[in-house]
């Protein structure tokens, strides 16, 4: 006998009762356990269960889910129609990667987890499709900085964007890597720009640049890129864009790894122009749209319902390198933040 059909056998057995749909008052309930559906969920809910969902996120009520909020998809977190709105879920024997992504945390809420006593050598036979970053996992990875060190031990980041009135990213960018502990960051920019950026960070070193060889004097010092944020798509966009292509290309055998992140703009123009860089050395972050151009995805546009393992998984397999695809949050500030934990010596995947 099904689990399921055991606890519905007991439970009128010691006198409780079952009640239809059209008889539940939600709104009169101190608690409403969530266990509608699971985690096979594979089809978009409607009708009666689309309707009894309805009514449980409208009854104002505290909500529990069992396993999973009914209608989010587990290896997802997608929503097809509908799914409850939990303000707390007790997650069941193995955490499932739908749960701590895409559209999850608005249906979650506080996740709990419990093996239900599963032996720990089950999980070493079971390949991980994801693995879940936690405080614990990262925070030992961060750059130890001495407390006689100076600007220059802390590595100088390169951040080139900027077309024609946008500036505002590459300063973004700029802050962001200096409050992420480089201590030297350098912006090549148009020259309309200059004045502007330093204005308000006068901090920041920032250059104009007409012509891609002007970089090459920014490039001996550096020892982390970051190109992209406000590029453009144009002609001097393009052509700075192959500059630094070409930089990491021809780096000399015993030269030191020049480490880039590669964002915005220039993922757009690699996108348009069939740009492939084949240097492991460089992180990716593109957002959603970013992913659909590179991804050739003519006919589909990608949105919260979108398997963002099997996107990332496809832009690493054309493009290789690392990549992060963005959800929430400003991504020119993500580039500057990628930008200064490689400057200050982490590995690509420590960054990432």
């Amino acid at each position: 006998m099904p689990v399921t059909a055991m606890c519905w056998r007991d439970w009128l057995s010691c006198g409780g009762s079952i009640d239809s749909m059209e008889e539940v008052h939600f709104q009169a309930t101190d608690l409403i356990v969530d266990a509608l559906i699971g985690t096979g969920l594979d089809r978009t809910l409607e009708n009666e269960w689309y309707d009894t969902i309805a009514a449980i996120n409208n009854a104002g009520t505290p909500v529990l889910s069992v396993d999973i909020p009914s209608g989010l998809y587990a290896n997802t977190g997608s929503v097809h129609g509908i799914a409850v709105k939990a303000n707390n879920t007790v997650t069941f024997i193995a955490q499932k990667q739908g749960m701590y992504t895409a559209q999850a945390r608005h249906y979650c809420g506080k996740i709990h987890f419990s093996t239900l006593g599963v032996d720990e050598s089950l999980y070493n036979k079971v390949e991980h499709s994801a693995i879940l970053m936690e405080w614990a996992d990262v925070g030992d990875k961060l750059p130890c900085r001495s407390p006689v060190s100076h600007k220059g031990d802390n590595g100088h980041i390169l951040i080139i964007g900027g077309d024609y009135g946008m500036g505002g990213a590459c300063r973004i960018a700029g802050e962001a890597a200096l409050r992420s502990g480089a201590r030297l960051v350098s912006i090549a920019t148009r020259k309309e720009n200059v004045s502007a950026i330093t204005g308000s960070r006068p901090e920041l070193m920032v250059h104009g640049i007409e012509h891609p060889d002007e970089l090459e004097p920014l490039l001996e010092k550096a020892n982390a890129i970051a190109i992209g944020p406000e590029l453009g798509t144009q002609q001097w966009g393009i052509a700075l864009l192959d500059k630094i292509t070409h930089y990491l290309k021809h780096l000399p055998d015993d030269s030191p790894p020049i480490y880039c992140v590669v964002d915005a703009d220039a993922l757009n123009i690699m996108a348009k122009h069939n740009v492939v860089i084949h240097n492991p050395d460089i992180i990716y972050t593109p957002h959603f749209g970013e992913a659909w151009r590179l991804l050739k995805y003519n006919s589909e546009c990608p949105d919260e319902n979108t398997d963002r393992f099997n996107m990332i998984r496809s832009l690493k397999e054309k493009y290789h390198g690392t990549f992060i695809l963005k959800g929430a949050g400003m991504g020119d500030c993500l580039t500057g933040i990628m930008a200064a934990l490689l400057g200050q010596g982490l590995s690509v995947s420590d960054a990432a």
